[in-house]
Order: structure tokens, then sequence, then C-alpha cells
């Protein structure tokens, strides 16, 4: 049997990094700092650089919507406010788009978080 790499279609199933909120903050973070989002059965988690966090969310076409969420509640002064910031665009997101292996979560008046996807680490047949 061969494996081969190849990229899933859509935004779930995959494992994103955050590289920037809005349009004026870039995020930086070390390896260990770094927000993070996976979409899978209509759950949302990931790492907001202190906290992991988790909650609902609805896809419909390009459409997305998540959910209240739920999070872990340690403090961290250094990523604070990057952590904030992430978890209140998440709220406001109503669309997706992905060009490559960048994901664009958007609002009603433009762009709010993007992502680039973490190295492929799924096999497919």
């Amino acid at each position: 049997m061969r494996f081969s790499w190849s990229r899933p279609a859509g935004i779930e199933n995959r494992d994103w990094f955050l590289v920037a909120i809005g349009s004026d903050t870039n995020v930086a973070a070390t390896q260990t700092e770094r927000p993070t989002l996976r979409l899978e059965a209509s759950r949302a988690a990931g790492f907001a650089g202190c906290n992991h966090f988790a909650g609902s969310y609805t896809l419909n076409g390009d459409h997305v919507h998540f959910g209240p969420s739920a999070s872990t509640k340690m403090f961290c002064e250094k990523t604070a406010a990057i952590e904030d910031k992430y978890l209140a665009a998440l709220a406001r997101v109503v669309k997706w788009s992905v060009a490559g292996d960048e994901l664009t979560l958007s609002s009603d008046d433009g762009p709010v978080l993007r992502f680039k996807e973490m190295a492929q680490t799924r096999r497919t047949s």
C-alpha cells in the first residue's frame, strides 16, 4: 500500500496557526505560544496563546459561525492581549476562504483572522 500526502479540501480536519489579526496585528509568536485552530465534527478547538479553548461551529458553504467557547483560565501576561483579540475576533467571523495554505476568516467588514496551515501530518491512501 502506498501513502501519499494531499491537502484536504475545505477548512475542516486541518491544523492552522494564526499569523495575523485584522490588518494591523501580525502574530509572530514562538512555536509554543502560537495560537492555533482545528475544526472537526462541529467542534472548534485550539490554543489561544496561553489557554486552550473549544466550542461549536457551523459551516454552510463559505459561511462559518463560531458558537460560544470554553477555555482554560491561566493568566499569561506576555500573550494576554493577543489571546483576547483572537477569541473576540472568532466571535465576529461569518465567512472563510482558502488560498493555497492560507485560511482567511472574515466578518461582514472584511478579514479578521489569517492562518497558515501547519505542516502536513495526515496520510491518505
